[in-house]
C-alpha cells in the first residue's frame, strides 16, 4: 500500500482541525479494512458522500462520530468542545465545513506529490445517522478508520473509497 495517501490524510486532518479550533488533535490510523470485511461502524454519526474528480474519478464516504463532530463544531464557535448525543442541521453544516476543509487541504497535498494524481472532492450529501440507523460500506473497497482525540473527546473518523480510487493507495482492485 502507498502510505503517502494515509500519511497525508492524517496530516491534513490534524492541521485543518487545528486551524479551525486552535487545538491540534491527535490522529492515528486505527484500522484499515478491505471491502470484503464489510465492517459496520456504530451510529450515531454524520455520513458524507463525496464525489472524487480530476485525474482519478470515484466515490468516497466519510463518517464522523457524533461525539467528536459536535465537540469540534463547538470548539469552532469558541466553546469548550462540548459533545452532543444527536446532531441538528447546524451541526451537520459544521461537519460539512470541517470535512470540506480537510478534503481541500488533502487535495492540495496530493497534487503536490510527484507520484500522486491531481484530484478534487465535492461533497454530495451530509446526513445524520441516529443510533438506530446503519451505515453501509458495500459499494466501497477500502475503509480507513482513524482514531481522533481532541480536548476531552475521542472517537473515530473514517474514509471509505471505491475501487476506482485504488491507485491512490498503490493497489489494484479487481472490479466485480
Amino acid at each position: 500500500m502507498n502510505t503517502t495517501f494515509v500519511q497525508l490524510l492524517e496530516q491534513e486532518i490534524v492541521s485543518t482541525i487545528e486551524g479551525l479550533t486552535g487545538v491540534a488533535p491527535t490522529v492515528e490510523l486505527n484500522k484499515e479494512e478491505n471491502g470484503e470485511s464489510k465492517l459496520k461502524l456504530s451510529p450515531p454519526l454524520a455520513k458524507l458522500d463525496v464525489t472524487v474528480g480530476g485525474q482519478v474519478h470515484g466515490q468516497m464516504r466519510v463518517t464522523v462520530a457524533t461525539s467528536i463532530a459536535t465537540a469540534i463544531g463547538d470548539m469552532m464557535l469558541g466553546g469548550e468542545g462540548n459533545e452532543k448525543e444527536e446532531m441538528d442541521a447546524e451541526d451537520l453544516d459544521a461537519i460539512k465545513e470541517i470535512v470540506s476543509n480537510i478534503l481541500s487541504a488533502f487535495s492540495r497535498s496530493l497534487g503536490s506529490q510527484k507520484n500522486m494524481p491531481k484530484i478534487e472532492f465535492e461533497i454530495d450529501s451530509v446526513e445524520y445517522i441516529d443510533a438506530t440507523g446503519e451505515v453501509d460500506f458495500k459499494a466501497f473497497d477500502k475503509l480507513f478508520i482513524y482514531h481522533l482525540a481532541i480536548h476531552h473527546s475521542h472517537d473515530v473518523i473514517s474514509f471509505a473509497i471505491t475501487h476506482e480510487l485504488a491507485p491512490l493507495i498503490g493497489e489494484t482492485v479487481n472490479v466485480p
